[in-house]
């Protein structure tokens, strides 16, 4: 339904010139716009809708405009060619206009164009470039321009993704998140390969703190996307210590500290180390269990360990045998030896229960016999889709069911009550 109050539409359109700024977030308004309002209008939009998507165009430098629409130019079934003609937008300066002629009518248009002034020229010369580019199935020269004009890989023809050469220029203009993300991709084209140079440009990224730093990657996400490719890592590096480093950084950038006192429980059972956690495509569960305990330790100064099983292999043995799943063993224990624990965390990668009370009873009660209701409870069952132990009514226990980057961020903030 669409508002009928002016002020809240002037304070919605201020809102999106804030929030969007590329033209990905501006197709995602667009999708979720039509969703709301249910307008079916092909012909156009409204009043409202056409000042503020004309202000989105004409508010920017032509060069700026032009390098933030060629970078993407759809996304979610929707091309700038389709708002352009929605919303009648009109370039208010040459250079805008041009470039939103381009966007509508294609390369012949800018191909009747004669000499421009230098700063327009500027802007023609890099459109055809980038057209250039999306057309050509020569790798040596899109290579050549993805690394002179710091172009990224949705600029490029997908046949082109194959090729070494390209994502060796791609890399460069990379930052390390993006080449995390682009790992299986990098794998397949051979990028990753020991002797090829791509892996060590990578791992050099990697050991980098002034690289690192400027990422803000997460470590969880270092991780994620290592443990499946460790022939990368030569014999003087782990993932252990790519994932130290990262962790040193991530401390420095925005490590915030609960000042809670922790017991952490990890379930060791049948082929943790090979068993595959949901939400990776190849992330042991022993590993992610690991992760989680790291990020917790290192950030947190009281923190205790619990593995939950009968027996323990030896160390350095592959397989841990199967063992019964009690998850309120660390409560029970807290409550046994009057530990004082503001935040339990349990991390299982099966939901084979043993105990006699559920996870949430034996919260409550120990709540109430060490005079701690404050007392909160986190369930992570890494392969699990049907994560229930927590009590839904009580806002001080939460289920997290599979594992990805996000998880030790989602932990902290409900810990700290900040979701």
């Amino acid at each position: 339904m669409k508002s009928k109050d002016s002020e809240l539409k002037q304070h919605a359109n201020k809102t999106f010139l804030l929030l969007c700024k590329t033209a990905k977030e501006l197709f995602t308004f667009i999708q979720f716009h039509k969703k709301l309002s249910g307008d079916t209008n092909s012909r156009g939009y409204g009043r409202s809708l056409r000042r503020t998507l004309n202000e989105w165009y004409n508010r920017q430098d032509p060069m700026d405009l032009a390098i933030l629409v060629m970078k993407e130019s759809a996304c979610g079934g929707w091309s700038h060619s389709n708002v352009l003609r929605l919303a009648h937008i009109k370039g208010k300066s040459e250079g805008t206009a041009i470039i939103l002629t381009y966007l509508v009518k294609g390369i012949e248009e800018l191909k009747k164009l004669g000499e421009q002034p230098e700063n327009v020229q500027k802007v023609v010369d890099y459109l055809k470039t980038i057209h250039s580019v999306r057309n050509s199935t020569d790798e040596h020269q899109v290579a050549r321009l993805i690394e002179q004009h710091h172009l990224g890989k949705q600029q490029v023809l997908p046949a082109l993704l194959n090729s070494k050469e390209i994502w060796g220029a791609l890399v460069s203009e990379m930052t390390v998140g993006e080449v995390l993300e682009n790992f299986n991709k990098l794998a397949s084209v051979g990028f990753l390969e020991v002797a090829h140079d791509g892996s060590k440009k990578i791992v050099e990224m990697l050991r980098s703190e002034e690289v690192l730093q400027k990422s803000n990657i997460q470590p969880i996400d270092v991780v994620m996307a290592l443990s499946a490719y460790e022939h990368v890592i030569d014999d003087e590096d782990s993932i252990d210590a790519f994932f130290e480093s990262t962790m040193k950084v991530n401390e420095s950038n925005n490590a915030k500290s609960t000042n809670k006192r922790y017991l952490i429980g990890v379930r060791v059972g049948s082929n943790t180390k090979k068993s595959t956690v949901r939400g990776t495509q190849s992330l042991p569960s022993l590993v992610a269990a690991s992760a989680i305990a790291m990020v917790t330790a290192r950030k947190e100064d009281k923190v205790q360990l619990i593995l939950v099983s009968a027996a323990l292999p030896p160390v350095g043995s592959g397989d841990t045998p199967k063992q019964p799943c009690d998850l309120t063993a660390p409560i029970r224990w807290a409550t046994e030896n009057s530990k004082q624990i503001d935040v339990f965390i349990n991390i299982t990668d099966s939901l084979d229960r043993t105990g006699d009370i559920t996870p949430s009873k034996a919260l409550m009660q120990y709540r109430k016999e060490m005079n701690m209701p404050k007392a909160k409870l986190v369930s992570c069952g890494l392969c699990n889709a049907n994560m229930k132990t927590a009590d839904p009514n009580d806002p001080r226990m939460i289920d997290i069911a599979g594992f990805d980057a996000t998880v030790p961020s989602v932990i902290n903030k409900f810990i700290l009550d900040e979701c």
